[in-house]
């Protein structure tokens, strides 16, 4: 299919190794980058400019079973107070709806996984 087409000229050296790496190897090698109490943030502001053909949609929030809402409610606060999310406070002209499935739980690992639908 040619999907990806590799310059091998702009190499410099390609290092190869036997060695597998288990995940855990790498995340305790890169542990400042993995960190499960932070979110990473660019510098600077961000503008998006938009193509005129789009325009703003606001789509009707979906029902969140009364069974994990309380769950659901303590991660969204625990992800504003991270910085990965903002909680505001008025309507915005751009809504999109959020589906939460349950999954199975790991060590350390966030027990609902939100999914943001188009």
């Amino acid at each position: 299919m040619n999907l990806i087409k590799i310059n091998y000229e702009e190499f410099e050296s390609v290092n190869v190794t036997e060695e597998k790496m288990r995940l855990s190897d790498y995340i305790n090698e890169f542990s400042d980058v993995f960190d499960q109490d932070t979110v990473g943030n660019l510098p600077g502001n961000v503008k998006l400019v938009l193509e005129d053909e789009y325009t703003p949609t606001e789509m009707p929030p979906r029902r969140v079973p009364i069974a994990i809402k309380d769950d659901l409610k303590k991660e969204l606060y625990a992800l504003v107070n991270k910085g990965a999310l903002k909680q505001i406070e008025k309507p915005t002209s751009w809504m999109s709806q959020m589906s939460v499935q349950p999954k199975k739980r790991r060590k350390n690992e966030n027990l609902y996984r939100s999914q943001i639908t188009k």
